[in-house]
């Protein structure tokens, strides 16, 4: 008798899962890495998702009970990474779908943070609420993430209040054992120092994928990258908002808080910029 084994598919661990296969898929060039993220972000939005939704779990055709906060972090953080990598913007919608899902149903009106539990979800004594990590970062950690790079993709100052109040709400706990909140941290980091990379190219073009393998291969844990189209609009308030191409060439600016670069061109000059931060 073979032994037991649990192959259920969990929501939280297949966005985590499915982040880095686009962020690796990009990075390292292995476009069959990034097929395999989307392949396994679009069963998880329509198999795993009942009225707008996220399960927990599913196995044998058969869902799991209503997500907890971690499911909805981390597939909102896989959205955003799919955004990044593909540039197609119904990503960036699903993901702040996601997070009004979580503010509805998960957030905590009195004193802040985000619940383990959905409001209407199993009948407990004590609804937790926690920004500890365990063996995967902590939903309300990774919820700071997913809100500072929305924040940075969408200039709407609602994220950043919301990414604000939640820091607020765990900041004791961070004190006395900061050891135990390093997601939170992490993304606290994001959020006071992101560094905005828009490439503006066809993505088509070979001179703006070259920019983009150059964000890609560059480390810059705190890079948040938006690529769009020669013509289209930036959000209202986003720094580089107004920003074009030169000379029709596709064109990069590094943004860091309301203060963006020269335009760049070139692909070195563009890795350059983002080691010197």
């Amino acid at each position: 008798v073979p032994p037991l084994h649990d192959d259920k598919v969990l929501a939280d661990w297949n966005g985590l899962m499915i982040a880095a296969m686009a962020q690796a898929g990009a990075t390292f060039d292995q476009p069959g890495w990034i097929d395999a993220a989307i392949q396994a972000f679009d069963f998880v939005a329509a198999r795993m998702t009942v009225e707008g939704r996220l399960r927990h779990s599913y196995r044998a055709d058969k869902l799991g009970d209503v997500a907890f906060i971690d499911d909805y972090a981390a597939m909102a953080g896989a959205a955003i990474a799919l955004f990044e990598t593909t540039g197609e913007a119904d990503y960036l919608a699903r993901a702040e779908d996601w997070v009004a899902m979580a503010d509805k149903h998960y957030w905590d009106d009195e004193a802040g943070g985000y619940y383990f539990t959905a409001d209407d979800g199993e009948a407990l004594i004590v609804r937790s609420k926690t920004a500890y990590d365990s063996a995967t970062a902590s939903g309300n950690g990774l919820m700071v993430g997913v809100l500072a790079r929305l924040h940075a993709l969408t200039a709407k100052p609602t994220y950043q209040m919301r990414a604000e109040a939640l820091i607020q709400a765990f900041a004791k706990d961070v004190e006395q054992n900061p050891a135990a909140s390093c997601a939170l941290l992490n993304a606290f980091d994001l959020l006071r120092n992101s560094l905005q990379l828009v490439i503006i190219g066809d993505r088509t073009d070979d001179a703006t994928q070259s920019l983009r393998r150059a964000a890609f291969e560059t480390n810059a844990p705190n890079r948040v990258l938006a690529t769009i189209a020669p013509g289209a609009a930036l959000p209202k308030g986003h720094p580089a908002q107004g920003k074009t191409a030169i000379d029709g060439k596709p064109t990069a600016y590094i943004c860091r808080g309301e203060t963006c670069s020269l335009p760049i061109t070139d692909a070195s000059e563009l890795r350059e910029a983002l080691r010197r931060g």
